[in-house]
């Protein structure tokens, strides 16, 4: 029997009911050939941005070959659709609401295909639980080796996502917080390549948050004092902005979408 494939899965199901288990046990009745990976279940409640964002900053950590199983899903029930993709030697299955457009704008190899149900058996399905009665068994079966055309009609449309990118204006990156992590670390939508872009130096720079200044990026956490707040590159290759064995949420009090200014410093 070959390895396993890995199959992962995303969702904004919690842990408190027994939905995940309803999806890893369909998946089960179809293929036992898996390695189950549980990226996260506590993705915010329909928040489509966040799964995007989470999806984007994980899937390539993975082996090739990996089939991404993506459930977060307003709009169950209607007339969305179910969406079958390969990019970058990954295979993914989501509800056709933006959450895998990220990644297949990023390549120009991509194969999507609307899912058709019927195609691998399916006839009957309840309108509130996709993920369980549709998305899991397409997922188990990519894993077991059908190809894309076999669980659906391939299309080159699919809805697109309006993620909050940072941009350059007046020599400054203009960026805001993502999220707050577990540890109240802020995730910021600046990457290193906006700050090369405005031709600013990792050293050479001030973070101005919630009407904080920061000083410098950081190589990681140890570089300050505990209690401290500072910016570093994390390892989703994103600024964020940390306060070493404390909380930068608590200490900032910001919400998501508040601006982050990075600027070259003025003593430089």
């Amino acid at each position: 029997m070959p390895d396993p494939t890995p199959l992962s899965l995303l969702t904004d199901f919690g842990l408190d009911d027994p939905y995940v288990g309803m999806m890893k046990a369909a998946i089960l009745l179809r293929t036992s050939n898996v390695n189950l990976i549980d990226i996260t279940h506590s993705s915010p409640p329909q928040d489509i941005v966040r799964a995007a964002i989470l999806l984007f900053d994980s899937y390539r950590y993975f082996p090739t070959g990996t089939v991404h199983l993506i459930v977060v899903d307003p709009g169950v029930g209607s007339n969305r659709h179910i969406l079958a993709a390969e990019c970058e030697g990954y295979r993914f299955v989501a509800p056709d609401n933006g959450l895998i457009d990220p990644i297949l704008r990023c390549s120009s190899a991509s194969a999507v295909y609307y899912v058709q149900p019927e195609k691998i058996g399916i006839d009957a399905y309840t309108a509130t639980f996709h993920g369980r009665d549709i998305m899991a068994p397409v997922a188990a079966e990519l894993a077991k080796g059908k190809m894309l055309s076999q669980v659906g009609i391939k299309t080159h449309e699919w809805v697109k996502l309006d993620l909050p990118f940072a941009k350059e204006v007046n020599g400054e990156i203009l960026g805001s917080i993502l999220y707050a992590d577990h540890f109240g670390n802020l995730i910021t939508n600046i990457r290193p390549f906006d700050l090369e872009h405005g031709d600013i130096r990792l050293h050479e720079v001030e973070i101005e948050v919630a009407g904080t200044i920061l000083k410098g990026i950081w190589h990681t956490y140890t570089d300050v004092q505990p209690g401290e707040l500072c910016a570093v590159i994390n390892s989703c290759n994103r600024l964020e902005i940390a306060c070493r064995q404390s909380s930068a949420l608590a200490h900032l009090n910001v919400e998501e979408h508040d601006p982050v200014i990075v600027r070259r410093r003025s003593d430089t």
